[in-house]
């Protein structure tokens, strides 16, 4: 169950009655993906469970037929090859960061729905970096005190990028989702997911 955001249910309505009136105004999702998406979908030992595997798995089987489009920032990249670093199983350690490199690479070959983003992206100059760096910190020092670290910050911080560069229009709608197992991480997702799967 999603957590509750009523201005974004309330825009998740009207796109869909938008939608059923107008079949040419096409909806595209833009989601975020949290490390914890990824560890079910990895299945790293101590870190998930066989439950929460089969609906995540199948949102990312839905989402790459629908055509949505899926963005993991790098702090998230980083803390699944910690997690996967820290299996204690040699031999499965060994097969997850086989697999890691593997999915990285298909990831960046640009074939998947699935892209690998930094907010450090857009940066040309030396100011253009600052100015990345502090917008990341800035997110991480209001959402610090809800206990929510510096990756957080990163995915919030790009959906909220996303929001903000993808403005709907007659003929397109786009909705920005959070596909997180952290309750508090996806109530700052901009627009609130209908059946939205944040664990079991």
């Amino acid at each position: 169950m999603a957590p509750k955001n009523s201005r974004g249910q309330q825009k998740v309505r009207a796109v869909s009655k938008q939608a059923k009136s107008n079949p040419s105004v096409s909806v595209v999702r833009l989601i975020v993906v949290d490390t914890s998406y990824l560890l079910e979908l990895f299945q790293v030992p101590d870190c998930s469970s066989d439950r929460a595997y089969v609906p995540i798995f199948q949102r990312f089987e839905n989402a790459r037929r629908m055509t949505d489009q899926l963005q993991v920032p790098l702090p998230v990249l980083f803390e699944l090859g910690n997690h996967v670093a820290d299996v204690k199983n040699g031999q499965e350690r060994r097969r997850l960061s086989a697999m890691l490199v593997e999915t990285v690479d298909i990831w960046l070959s640009g074939e998947t729905p699935l892209t690998i983003v930094s907010s450090m992206n857009d940066a040309r100059t030396v100011q253009d970096f600052r100015d990345a760096v502090t917008g990341l910190t800035q997110e991480f020092k209001t959402l610090a005190p809800d206990r929510q670290g510096l990756t957080n910050a990163a995915i919030a911080l790009e959906a909220k990028k996303l929001r903000d560069k993808h403005k709907n229009s007659s003929l397109k709608t786009y909705l920005v989702h959070i596909w997180t197992t952290d309750k508090k991480l996806k109530a700052l997702e901009p627009d609130a997911e209908a059946n939205a799967f944040v664990g079991v």
